[in-house]
């Protein structure tokens, strides 16, 4: 660069404990944030993030400036955990090669505020340094003070008691930040020197490999020591250009914000619009930088613009003659320009809000012109939708490049005066939610740590680390109509439970579609069928552990009163006080340690019951038509340990009387398990499709909801899967069981009613727009609501997965006849990706 070195470019001098001194007499801190997701935010929830940004900058000193960096890369490497067992290993590794393989990106969000000081501690040429520059052979003071002056680091401790009033108050004022922004960026986190120096490091020499940096920064000459290559301006076939030559080498664009489109400064304008600026994929860093006004500096600003105004309607002709308009008669002569400046100005006044110099760049970056060029393009389509206009820099790049920098004080040519909550509005709070990437869970050893149960590729192409265990709850419910991809993303989510050692997955299925998954897990897999024409099915004594059981005559009470709804009459649907006693006494006999195993059955039940109770349940014992359910000696299921099992019951799925007594009978049984103290440190999870069903048995609402918390602390959770809202709607308590649930999980309804979903799930407009503008079959919305995580996720799957979990009628065709072809069925599963040519 012809005009300065690159050293120059930089304002920052000093460092003082964590935060760093500018040539201007100013210190500086940073923070990191987690951010606002810009997925599924509506139009209140865009005034609500707007509303904690404006209170930031209102409980912040008028002459605070706040910078604000957004890096986005195409850059996240994905790393998963090694796992013993072969078939998860074979999950993982495929999962992280595919993964790597989408170059997908990451981004990181900082604010760094600045403060200034009463002292410039690194102007030497004051008035205060020529009186003690003609006193310097005369004063011992003098002389110390020049001395002082010198030296950079030393000129600091000439002020050191200013500076460190002001280093306090900066620190009080970061903390303040913090608080604020909790209410919405759950995790923000103060940078110590060591990061901090990393981040002003790599904004300078665009390499953020710096960031991960271990060394700790020098206390002075640090505008010669940040910059570790050389910077020049270069033209590229007619584009202009800046090249960093260091380690590597890397090309910027800049462009810079003029102005925008609207004349209404939309909320959270940077998150704004399906493809919102802070969505785009590609290497970029967006830089927004507010310089707030003390109240006599923003006066005499507006003062000067009405001044100027003024000025502009004097006629020298008018002077000369003596015939000078009067006021109201120049008012009336003014250009409507002229008049919209005085209203400005008037309004301005009026306005009980701060005033400040506000700028705003994006920096592309890569070593790919051709890249470069790409994401420009990409950048200034998004920036058009959310009415914001860029100009991209050309003779201006040193100056633009320059007033990008942290610590920057060159005033840009760009700076537009605003009021502070115009600032809010345009500040940079937003951010892809990368997830959960850590499970902490406690163990017989203590608090373990694992990762995520999956990596999805959320619609941004950033990672999305998808853990459902949160806050000691695992309630995970999914909605989403027929043929939307609901058990392909169940099934995807399930193959991965397995990697936690000694993990248990129990599915309840009304169709094959988890069969194949348990088939690929081996010995470690199990299938149940119940067909049409089964002929033996429970005997519920089988699991009861005792005459005090009472968790089984719960379960077995709720089973017969669910057996008697079917009944046609009101008497009979429902038992007297006399029968429930006499139902108590039955169970107790039948629960007798004395009584032989195999006399523990249904019969046995009824026989210690009256008539009027066997004739209420006539159904499913003897001859009845539902009597092959309950009514058998020896239970079909027994006890089924297999690490992955698959219940299918299509068998009864039509069957309003049978489908719900089995479901809550296999639940029961899986449940039971999760509190078993061998079980106690495994990961267990239940899964049941068309869980409506599930959930209209009585009292079963109640007992999932106080269930989940418990289940959450022996590391167990449910997946609950219905096709519509109004079944879940319809269901007892519907409200309790929503609000115990960690996770809700969306797939794309083309019929979808937005008052019936917001109804349902107390959703916002923004997260129905999210919804709505789902594509069936790939995309899916996950929203976390104690994570404040609403993300669209894309349901991309490496060529094995999509085998395993295909619904397709020829795909399925094609699997299935490969699997019985092939013995192995790693083999079968690469015979059908080859002959569906997925590779």
């Amino acid at each position: 660069m012809s005009s300065k070195s690159a050293s120059e470019l930089s304002c920052i001098r000093g460092r003082y404990n964590d935060f760093f001194l500018t040539n201007k007499g100013s210190i500086f801190g940073a923070y990191e944030l987690s951010g606002v997701d810009p997925t599924g935010l509506g139009q209140m929830e865009r005034e609500w993030c707007t509303f904690i940004m404006s209170s930031l900058f209102k409980h912040s000193p008028d002459t605070m400036t706040l910078t604000q960096y957004y890096i986005h890369q195409d850059n996240a490497s994905i790393k998963l955990k090694e796992r013993d067992t072969p078939r998860s290993k074979l999950l993982s590794s495929r999962r992280e090669m595919f993964l790597n393989s989408r170059r997908l990106s990451s981004s990181r969000l900082f604010f760094l505020p600045e403060f200034r000081l009463d002292q410039d501690l690194n102007s030497f040429w004051t008035i205060e340094f020529f009186q003690n520059l003609l006193l310097y052979p005369l004063s011992t003071t003098a002389r110390r003070y020049i001395h002082m002056r010198l030296s950079e680091y030393n000129s600091i401790l000439a002020y050191e008691d200013d500076l460190k009033i002001t280093a306090q108050n900066l620190s009080d004022g970061i903390q303040k930040h913090l608080s604020r922004l909790n209410l919405s960026s759950l995790q923000n986190t103060l940078l110590n020197a060591v990061e901090h120096w990393g981040l002003v490091k790599a904004l300078h020499n665009f390499d953020f490999r710096l960031l991960d940096q271990k060394g700790k920064p020098a206390s002075n000459y640090l505008h010669s020591r940040v910059f570790e290559g050389n910077i020049k301006a270069v033209n590229l076939n007619g584009v202009d250009y800046l090249k960093i030559q260091g380690l590597s080498t890397v090309y910027l664009r800049i462009a810079s914000i003029k102005g925008f489109s609207d004349d209404y400064i939309h909320e959270a304008t940077f998150a704004r619009g399906i493809n919102a600026p802070v969505s785009v994929k590609g290497n970029y860093v967006i830089m927004s930088r507010y310089r707030g006004m003390s109240k006599s500096e923003s006066k005499k600003y507006f003062k000067n613009m009405a001044d100027d105004v003024q000025r502009q309607q004097i006629n020298p002709a008018e002077l000369l003659t003596g015939n000078i308009k009067s006021g109201l008669e120049k008012q009336l002569a003014m250009s409507d320009t002229d008049q919209a400046i005085l209203k400005e100005v008037k309004d301005a006044v009026a306005l009980p809000d701060g005033f400040g110099n506000y700028e705003a760049a994006v920096v592309v970056f890569d070593a790919d012109i051709d890249q470069i060029n790409a994401t420009c393009r990409e950048l200034e389509a998004a920036y058009n939708q959310a009415s914001i206009d860029l100009i991209f820099e050309s003779t201006g790049l040193e100056a633009a490049f320059e007033s990008f920098l942290p610590g920057s004080q060159f005033k840009s040519k760009r700076e537009m005066v605003i009021n502070s909550t115009k600032a809010a509005a345009l500040s940079l709070f937003y951010k892809a939610s990368a997830g959960k990437h850590d499970w902490l869970f406690s163990t017989a050893l203590g608090k373990q740590i694992e990762e995520a149960l999956y990596i999805f590729e959320s619609n941004d192409g950033s990672p999305f680390y998808y853990q459902p265990h949160l806050n000691g709850r695992c309630l995970i419910i999914c909605i989403g109509p027929i043929r939307t991809g609901k058990t392909f993303l169940k099934n995807t989510i399930a193959s991965h439970i397995m990697k936690y050692t000694n993990s248990f997955y129990t599915a309840i299925d009304i169709d094959p579609g988890t069969e194949t998954l348990a088939k690929f897990f081996q010995e470690d897999g199990a299938i149940f069928r119940l067909d049409e024409d089964f002929q033996a099915g429970f005997n519920p004594f089988s699991i009861a552990t005792g005459s005090d059981d009472t968790r089984f005559k719960a379960h077995f009470i709720r089973q017969l009163e669910t057996m008697i709804k079917a009944n046609s009459n009101a008497e009979s649907r429902l038992f007297t006080r006399l029968e429930q006693k006499l139902i108590d006494n039955a169970l107790k006999d039948t629960l007798d340690p004395r009584l032989e195993p195999h006399m523990r059955t249904f019969e046995t039940f009824l026989g210690h019951c009256n008539e009027d109770i066997a004739q209420k349940l006539a159904r499913f014992h003897g001859h009845g038509m539902y009597s092959r359910l309950y009514d058998n000696a020896t239970d079909a299921i027994g006890s089924l340990r297999k690490r992955f099992s698959v219940y299918n019951i299509m068998g009864v799925r039509d069957d309003p009387v049978l489908l719900p007594l089995v479901m809550n009978e296999i639940a029961y049984r899986v449940v039971r398990t999760f509190e078993s103290e061998s079980l106690r440190d495994s990961f267990k999870m239940l899964d049941i499709d068309e869980a409506h069903a599930f959930l209209k048995i009585p009292g079963m609402t109640d007992f999932l909801a106080n269930g989940i918390r418990t289940w959450g602390k022996w590391g167990a959770g449910v997946s609950l899967s219905t096709q519509s809202p109004l079944e879940l709607e319809s269901v007892p308590h519907w409200p309790v069981l929503r609000s115990a649930a960690s996770t809700l999980i969306f797939m794309a309804d083309g019929e979808m009613n937005r008052d019936v979903y917001k109804r349902v799930f107390d959703l916002s407009d923004g997260h129905l727009d999210a919804i709505e503008n789902l594509i069936p079959k790939q995309q899916a919305f996950i929203y976390q609501r104690d994570l404040r995580v609403a993300k669209v996720i894309n349901l991309f799957v490496e060529p094995e997965q999509k085998v395993i979990n295909t619904s397709v009628a020829g795909e399925v065709s094609v699997r299935d006849r490969n699997l019985n072809e092939f013995d192995d069925i790693d083999q079968a599963i690469q015979a059908t990706i080859e002959e569906l040519e997925l590779a």
